[in-house]
């Protein structure tokens, strides 16, 4: 007896997704594949769309069961089409048998539809697109081909009438989706991301809804997102960002299933309304005993660090929690707050994401203990800043000094590790940067023409607007042994808590002014250098309805304050700048007035554990170099690999200066 042939689910060729052979070959071995899921999967997002009495055409129907199971809902005027007449055969024969005479079967293409205008109350599309454009170099017939199909599918679409696609939503499926409704600004879309479980696999599909009006309405956003049952206003960016980290999540869920040889680690956004636009930070460690299930799972929550609790966040010690709790794995979570029951509901709603396939039982959920060696050695008030406090903290054989804020007391204004000499004084590592996001800074100078050992070599004038404990300061004085700095603060005491207790240089190459940020910049005596950091905000005050920090302040980012920066610098002078927010709008707004005025941009997101989000923004006149680990000093080395992080952002709206000499 001839062994049964199996179709490949997936192909060699991608390509071979938009030759219908292949389907015609598919079809004939495999009559029990569902692509995407079943209805069940989706019909959350699909009630809300149909409705039992409506006309519904199914687009490239294939063996799938679909038609039959909206049938069992209700639905049962269905006209389905596709180009392979034995596959439509079969199908007739399956409606007969279960006696829907309204089921109706066409052997027709998607580009030519022998159907009148306004015919259809809904189109689905479960997998077609995705077949006609399965790679983003498909051959140009295959996008000619997509187009005229939805030019069929909405002209025999009724107004207010839906096209339904359940997708992958690659890049080149948004793309055309974009530049087709662009075009027509008559059509509404909104996304909607909708995992599902398929063989206790995640598969992130997409199902995207196109609403048909009979004219434009430019108050509503063509393009939104519906995530939590909310829904939002996003650009094409911004939602191919979100939909990236859909797919990531899916991507490391299917990993967590198994055994982990070593710890993995994800950053999620967190799509809560208090905490919009925050992450959290999970991390997944397994037993270092050799076993083949993971059957037991503690998940641990870690609020954010203030100035009287620490928490050790070593991965040496996040790798050992398995063996001191005697689980097989351990769930590592990282908030940007400290609120533990909405914590609590976040890992009810996700754990399965992180449990192998072999988890029993529910969830156990605990907070991690903040370290005991933490000593506060210093604490007064500041003019400006208000209280503060200086803190000592011991985490992993390594002691760490911070400055906190009394007003926002979970976030690290300054920090730096500290040692002892054989004396007992005090020995300050000016060399290594403990925060994030001044590394991320720094990591920028990767672009500067000629890179890392030319930052180093030259003798730049640096200014830095902002001071803190001055360990940004301290670096560059450090680690670039030739550059002069001018720092400007507006709080008198923070320099001498600079001084006294993060030891900030006071010599010749350092000048300290204590003067108003926004003064110092209006002032054309202020100099020019070439280098200025931007590293200021408010304690804090309310924007967007919340009260975070927020930095640099609206004030600081107006194309006149951006001009007066520009100002400061020389022509091939660089813009460093730290923006601290609770929402990455205020990213992209920022963005957008320094591309006026520099003809070169990049930016970097960095988490940070707080209510905020940091992002580094790298802006030039001068075509930026590329990062190059060649003849970088050991000093620089461990930060030219967050250079990677960086990606050059393209407004096109850059207005070159007339007649502007060089300085």
């Amino acid at each position: 007896m001839p062994k049964k042939r199996s179709a490949p689910t997936v192909p060699k060729n991608p390509l071979e997704y938009t030759d219908p052979k292949f389907w015609h070959d598919f079809h004939n071995i495999r009559q029990d594949f569902e692509w995407y899921g079943t209805l069940n999967d989706h019909f959350q997002v699909f009630e809300k769309k149909i409705k039992p009495t409506d006309a519904i055409l199914n687009i490239g129907c294939g063996t799938s069961q679909l038609e039959f199971q909206l049938s069992e809902k209700g639905f049962h005027n269905i006209t389905n089409i596709d180009v392979d007449e034995d596959v439509l055969k079969k199908k007739r024969t399956q409606a007969a048998k279960l006696l829907d005479s309204q089921m109706v079967y066409d052997c027709c293409s998607a580009d030519n539809l022998p159907y009148e205008d306004n015919r259809f109350d809904a189109v689905i599309d479960k997998g077609t697109m995705d077949a006609l454009l399965p790679v983003e170099s498909v051959p140009e017939n295959c996008r000619v081909f997509v187009n005229k199909m939805l030019s069929e599918i909405f002209r025999v679409l009724k107004n207010q009438g839906h096209y339904i696609l359940v997708t992958l939503a690659q890049k080149q499926i948004l793309k055309e989706l974009y530049d087709f409704t662009n075009n027509n600004p008559n059509l509404v879309v909104r996304v909607v991301p909708n995992e599902i479980k398929q063989d206790d696999k995640f598969v992130s599909t997409v199902v995207i809804d196109i609403v048909k009006f009979p004219r434009s309405f430019p108050s509503i956003p063509n393009w939104r997102l519906s995530v939590e049952n909310r829904v939002v206003e996003k650009t094409r960016d911004e939602i191919c960002g979100i939909l990236d980290s859909f797919f990531q999540l899916s991507r490391f869920s299917n990993m967590c299933k198994k055994r982990l040889e070593h710890l993995v680690t994800i950053t999620l956004s967190l799509n809560i309304p208090e905490y919009e636009d925050s992450d959290v930070k999970v991390t997944v460690a397994d037993t270092e005993k050799h076993r083949n299930t993971i059957k037991t799972h503690h998940f641990i929550i870690v609020p954010p660090d203030s100035f009287d609790k620490i928490y050790n966040r070593s991965q040496s010690v996040f790798q050992s929690m398995p063996s001191l709790l005697k689980v097989d794995r351990v769930v590592i979570l990282e908030f940007p707050f400290d609120d533990v029951d909405i914590a609590r509901s976040f890992v009810n709603n996700f754990a399965d994401h992180f449990s192998s396939s072999d988890c029993e039982g529910r969830p156990v959920i605990a907070t991690l203990s903040p370290e005991e060696n933490s000593t506060t050695i210093a604490s007064g008030t500041g003019e400006i800043c208000g209280g503060y406090f200086v803190v000592e903290s011991i985490c992993d054989d390594k002691t760490f000094r911070r400055l906190y804020f009394k007003s926002s007391s979970n976030i690290i204004q300054s920090e730096c590790t500290i040692g002892k000499t054989d004396s007992g004084e005090v020995r300050f590592n000016h060399q290594e940067l403990c925060c994030n996001y001044q590394s991320a800074m720094v990591s920028a100078f990767g672009f500067v023409p000629g890179g890392f050992a030319e930052v180093q070599s030259r003798g730049w004038n640096i200014a830095v607007l902002g001071v803190g404990g001055g360990s940004l300061i301290s670096f560059l004085h450090a680690t670039l042994p030739k550059a002069t700095i001018t720092a400007v603060e507006i709080e008198p005491e923070l320099f001498n808590i600079a001084h006294e207790y993060f030891g900030m240089p006071n010599d010749d190459r350092v000048k300290c002014v204590t003067m108003d940020a926004m003064e110092w910049l209006k002032d054309v005596n202020s100099g020019v250098y070439d280098m200025l950091f931007i590293d200021i905000s408010n304690p804090k005050e309310q924007i967007d309805e919340k009260h975070v920090l927020y930095g640099p302040p609206p004030a600081f980012v107006t194309e006149d304050s951006i001009k007066k920066m520009k100002g400061h610098l020389t022509s091939h002078g660089c813009l460093f700048m730290n923006i601290i927010s609770s929402s990455k709008k205020y990213l992209n707004v920022i963005q957008r007035e320094v591309a006026v005025l520099f003809k070169y941009i990049l930016s970097a997101t960095v988490p940070e554990l707080a209510v905020n989000n940091n992002y580094i923004l790298f802006a030039t006149c001068e075509k930026p170099g590329k990062p190059s680990t060649e003849n970088i000093p050991s000093t620089l080395l461990t930060y030219q690999s967050l250079s990677k992080t960086f990606t050059q952002v393209e407004l096109g709206v850059y207005k070159e200066p007339k007649g502007e000499s060089k300085k």
